[in-house]
Parts: C-alpha cells; structure tokens; sequence
C-alpha cells in the first residue's frame, strides 16, 4: 500500500489520521484520538467516549481545487474503508471528527493527499458566509458574546439587529463597589511574590527544536499580533517579550491567522500558529470555542513530540480555558491563568442568556482551575472576588505595561498603512488609512477613539458629546477607529445627530502603524468606557504624549491621575465627557501640561516591571 500520514506517532499516546491507497484503487483510512484529546471531548460532550458519534467527512474537490462537496460517514472506533468510486474522489480529502450537542461537526483532524497543497475551505454544498470563527458575533451564536444585558442605553434597539446577527444593545458593568468596600483591608495582599524571592534561572539555549534543560512556559492565547481583536494580544506580546529578557524560555501557542508564519522566532519568544480547522458547516460560537480549544490541545501534542517539555502553563481569558485544564491534568504541571476580562463586567452582573451563562461558568471555571489568577488591577481583583470567592491569596495584580518608545516620537506623516480587517473586523489585507482619516487641517482639533465598536467602549456617548462640544469648539472632529458588532447603531446615531464626515470619521479597525499615525495627529484622545478593566489605550495615548479624557470606570481610575496625566469625567454622561474636551481643546497650556505628565507616567510603565512581578510568580509556582 502506498501509505500517507499527516502525522506519525504511538497511537495510544497522540492523535493521527492517516490512510493508504490499495491496489484496487480504494482508501483505507486509519486514525487515532489521544487519551488527552478523548477526555477533553468526553468533558464536553459529558458522554463516555464510546458514545461520542465519530464522522468520517470526506471531499470531492473541483478541478481547480477551489471548491469541495463532503460527504459524513458515521465511524465507529476502528479504522475505516472509503472506496475511492463510490465517494467521487478524485482525491484522498477528509476530516475526522465527531457531532456535537445540536449536531454540528466539529473537526478534530484533517489529512490531505498534498501536504503543501491547502485544505479546501470554499464548500459547494456548505454555506461558509455564516461561520461565527474568530468573532465575537454570528448568527448561530447563543446571543453572542459578551453581550450584557438587553438595556436601552445610550441607544435604542433596533429591529433588524436579529436578522444581522447582532445583539440589540450592549450594557455598562457594575461599578463593584460592594465587593471594593467589602474587600477594602484584604486589597493589599493582592501582590506578587515577596521580591526577596530570586527570579528563575536563565534557561539554556533555546531552539526551534526546544531543547533547553530548563522548564519552559506554554503560553495560550487566542490572539497575538497580526491578530488583533482588543487589547489581549498587545499584552501577551508585551508580558512574553519581557520574560524572554529574563531568560524565561516562553512559547505562545495561537491560532493560525492570515499574513503570519506557523511558526516564528520573534524578540526571544517562539510563536506557534496553529490552525483552527474551519469545516463546511458553521458552528455556533461556544462551538467553535471548543474547536479552538482542541486546535490548542493539538499543537501542545506536537510541540511536544518535537521535544519540548513545559513546566508550566499559563492561560490567558476563558477561551483558552478547555486546553489549559486538560494540559495541566496531562502534564501534572501548574497553571497560571491571565483573566483580562470577565462576562460579568461586560454584562452587569445580570444573568442574561444562556450564552451569557456559559461564558460566565467558563471565567469561574478557569478560576478555580488554575494554581493562581493574575489580573491587570485592583478593579479586576475586586471583580474577580466578587464573581468567584477565590482565595484573595490566589490573585495578583499585574499591570500592563506599554513600550513607550515605540509611541513616542511620532510625527503626523506616520505610516497609516497598517489597518487590518476582514468581515468579522480582524486580521486581513492591509488598507489604506488615508481614504478613511484624513489630518486635521488647520485650526481643527482631531479628537481619537481607538477601540472596538462595541457598547461597553461607550463610544455612544463621545457621539452624544458632539453636538454639546461643537457649540464651544467648532473646529472639533472626532476619529472612531474601530470596528465591531455595535457600528451599524453607532452610525445610525451618528447620522441622527447630523454628525456627518468630516465632523465624524468611521476609520475602521487600526493596526499599530495606524494607530501611531492616529495619535500623532490627534489634539486629546477619548476614552469614554463604561466597563474597563486597565485602559491599555490610555496608556498608549499616554506614551504618545497625547492629553487624555477618560471615563472614571475601572482601571482608568488606578491609571489616570485628574488633572496631572489626564482628565477624568462621570461615567454614561455626554456633557461630562464634552465639558473635559472642551477644557483640553480650549487650553492649550493645559494640553500640554496634561500630554507631558502623560510622557512622564508611561515611561515609569513599561514591561520589565510587570514581567520580573510574573517571573516571580513562576518561580513560586515551580518550586
């Protein structure tokens, strides 16, 4: 037989699909599903794994390879015979994987007859345009995600929102005021390891081989750069950037994306892209959360057939929190987890669908699976207390940082070449800025948003600040550069107000270039969040020397000090957020004072600081 294999490996300790072409022309297929993997599905599925109602998906692919109809055949646990004729194949395509809740298919693995040739993703038979993968929205999602409750805030729902898949209305979190004043004695002890504790040995070299002797750190993440969708992916790059400084040999396991390499060597930190396998039919999006999850648990098991050996594992926000779990019960390691943000705070608190639910369980769940919890502020400390009851000594504070250097000292011309976006608002080819923003010109004062579109960012109420602050400063014009579920209302209102270019400017999603550009042209930038866990924005704007007005919501109030490095105004409120832009953009000497003190804190906020706090914890945790 001419046998072909995507991967070659012990069957019982690896998962592999492979299959062999006889001499009568039929596919023998022949697979394999890791003890890890099983558990992982059987804790889902909550069915003994013999249960689970495995399929064999094959292709029939076009002569020009760009479209594939499937056919699903029900498998047992034992190697399967295709027959070449009665299939159509024209070549050996197919997918093992199994139905879950609902029946949807959910690939575990896939095995092509040309390794470099690409799966075919373009299904004749198959709809893709509705597949809720690397989104926070879709039309088979529960309600979405991170949804809050269905308020009428700042804007009134509107009645085409079920048919685009989009949620009505997105909702402010609670302040945690309760759980702040409760905890008001305990907040001290949210800290990191005593500093008199050494921080970790320098590894020995590391490779693309991962040959080092030293315990080496297993990141996940579900975005890191180019894949961009929030702030998650500039703090795992930072945070991982600066523990390779500090000898720490870190690997961050991602999901593939577009304009990425499968692998990369980047400032001292190994990036493995995984691919999320995207079959024919769309899956709802808790669905797909699990698949990313088994994508995760799949390129942990290849890493280590190559020979890495991680001692610990750290898990950044509940989408990683199905293969985090399942690795630390494999590899009888600890597991740090990263909780950035959390359903509740998006949602208030209110209880909210039955998506909203599962998110809601998935942050517990990571909680009280990991060794300990790191958050980016007190705020979130107290959030994360109150929505979970974990140990006070279980939580650190870990801040963000920002390279300031690498936002300082940009001028207007920048490059605005970086803007990266698809449908779902994330990674695709870059476009040009220019035809969406264009400079102030002189005498107009450029106000910048940078954020996603999305109702917790509060950019309703910057729209509804407008037409109070033009009033006092005619010449103000307003960049949103962004991109979400929530711009279809935000332009709605925005034309509402008779706000139109080029008194405002939706700029679209904005890659770092980009958003240098922005904040080098931009007189004050606006950060009116209902719900913000750190500000990593602000702090941006900050290491730009950009004055600042921020909602006093979060974070932003640990990070930004009234009067000194910025100005802070009531939460939900449009004349408050135009009463302080128009103080900025009606005082320059004010302007200049608030952007200098700004400089002066983001330089006191860059990585090393957080990094030696995290380097701390992992020692602790290994030892």
């Amino acid at each position: 037989m001419d046998k072909q294999s995507d991967v070659k490996s012990a069957p019982n300790n690896d998962t592999y699909l492979t299959y062999a072409v006889t001499p009568e022309g039929d596919i023998a297929w022949e697979w394999n599903v890791s003890s890890a993997m099983q558990a992982m599905i059987t804790r889902h599925m909550k069915q003994p794994w013999h249960e689970i109602p495995l399929v064999m998906r094959t292709y029939t692919l076009s002569s020009d390879d760009r479209e594939a109809a499937y056919e699903d055949f029900p498998i047992s646990d034992e190697p399967l015979a295709v027959n070449r004729t009665r299939c159509g194949l024209t070549s050996p395509w197919a997918e093992l994987g199994y139905l879950s809740h609902g029946n949807p298919f959910i690939p575990i693995l896939r095995c092509g007859q040309d390794p470099d040739k690409p799966f075919p993703i373009i299904i004749s038979t198959g709809d893709m345009s509705n597949v809720t993968v690397g989104g926070w929205w879709g039309t088979e999602v529960f309600d979405g995600y991170g949804l809050g409750y269905k308020g009428n805030d700042g804007l009134p729902p509107r009645s085409d929102d079920s048919a685009m898949g989009r949620p009505p209305s997105y909702a402010a979190p609670s302040s945690f005021s309760a759980a702040l004043s409760s905890m008001s004695a305990a907040l001290s002890p949210f800290s990191v390891a005593p500093s008199s504790m050494s921080a970790a040995p320098l590894p020995s070299a590391v490779s693309r081989g991962c040959k080092s002797n030293f315990p080496a750190v297993l990141m996940l993440s579900w975005e890191y750069p180019p894949h961009v969708v929030g702030g998650l992916a500039a703090s795992v790059e930072g945070l991982s950037r600066g523990l390779s400084r500090l000898g720490w040999e870190v690997h961050v396991l991602t999901i593939q994306t577009e304009h990425a390499p499968a692998y990369q060597w980047s400032d001292g930190v190994h990036i493995h892209r995984e691919p999320d396998l995207r079959s024919a039919t769309p899956l709802p999006f808790m669905e797909w959360v699990f698949a990313m999850n088994l994508a995760f648990l799949r390129g942990a098991e290849r890493l280590t057939r190559e020979g890495c050996r991680f001692g610990l594992i750290h898990a950044h926000d509940w989408l990683t929190g199905a293969a985090a779990a399942q690795l630390k019960q494999s590899w009888k390691v600890p597991l740090a987890a990263t909780v950035h943000s959390t359903e509740a705070g998006r949602s208030l608190g209110h209880q909210g669908s039955r998506g909203q639910m599962a998110i809601r369980e998935a942050d517990r769940a990571l909680a009280y699976e990991a060794d300990h919890v790191l958050v980016c502020s007190r705020y979130m400390a107290a959030e994360i207390f109150a929505e979970t009851g974990i140990s006070v000594s279980k939580l650190t504070v870990v801040r963000n940082g920002v390279d300031a250097e690498a936002w300082a000292g940009q001028d207007a011309a920048g490059d605005p070449k970086d803007i990266r976006e698809t449908s779902h608002g994330f990674v695709g080819e870059a476009a040009d800025l220019s035809s969406r923003f264009e400079p102030a010109g002189a005498g107009e004062q450029h106000i910048v948003f940078l954020g996603r579109l999305v109702h917790e960012k509060g950019a309703q109420y910057l729209l509804r600040a407008m037409p109070l602050l033009l009033r006092r400063c005619p010449q103000a014009r307003l960049t949103l550069a962004g991109a979400g579920p929530y711009e279809p209302q935000l332009r709605a209102l925005a034309a509402e107000l008779g706000l139109a270019a080029p008194r405002v400017r939706f700029a679209g999603f904005a890659g770092p270039a980009a958003r240098r550009a922005l904040l080098a042209g931009a007189a004050v930038v606006a950060v009116p969040s209902l719900y913000e866990p750190f500000g990593l924005v602000a702090l941006e704007a900050m290491a730009a020397g950009r004055p600042l007005v921020a909602c006093a919501s979060g974070g932003l109030t640990e990070l930004v000090e009234h009067g000194v490095d910025g100005l802070l105004a009531a939460p939900r409120s449009a004349e408050a957020l135009a009463e302080q832009l128009a103080a900025v953009l009606g005082d320059g000497a004010l302007a200049a004072r608030l952007a200098a003190g700004a400089q002066r804190k983001a330089l006191s906020c860059g990585w090393a600081e957080p990094a030696a706090e995290v380097s701390r914890l992992y020692a602790r945790l290994l030892n």
